[in-house]
């Protein structure tokens, strides 16, 4: 008799903290992004991820050219991908910051027109 009655109590606690978890899983109001409107127009797309090829021409249009005509590597690696390198003759190399001490020229399109300044 006395060891089932000392189990009982933990039990209970065991049960009460299952059923909390329970409910705290599945709320009863609903979430408040659900009940805002959402707006008329989509935001904006951001902006890929810098190792997700193909760019292309399109994406010189959000890029400046490195300053002074330099190469990549010279450019800020901070904001390294807001800059391209033009190449001459329609190719460009799109400035990439890998993670390692310089930017770096990771990705070259071609056939393209420089965005007008």
């Amino acid at each position: 008799g006395y060891t089932r009655m000392h189990t009982s109590p933990s039990l209970a606690i065991a049960a009460l903290a299952l059923a909390a978890s329970h409910a705290a899983a599945q709320p009863t109001k609903p979430p408040v992004a659900a009940a805002s409107p959402l707006p008329a127009s989509p935001p904006p797309l951001p902006p890929p991820p810098p190792l997700s090829p193909p760019l292309t021409c399109a994406d010189l249009a959000r890029r400046t050219p490195v300053p002074n005509g330099k190469h990549c590597r010279l450019a800020p690696a901070d904001s390294c991908h807001d800059f391209y390198h033009d190449k001459g003759g329609g190719r460009f190399h799109m400035c990439v910051y890998d993670g390692g001490a310089d930017c770096e020229p990771l990705h070259e399109v071609s056939g393209c027109f420089p965005p007008p300044p």
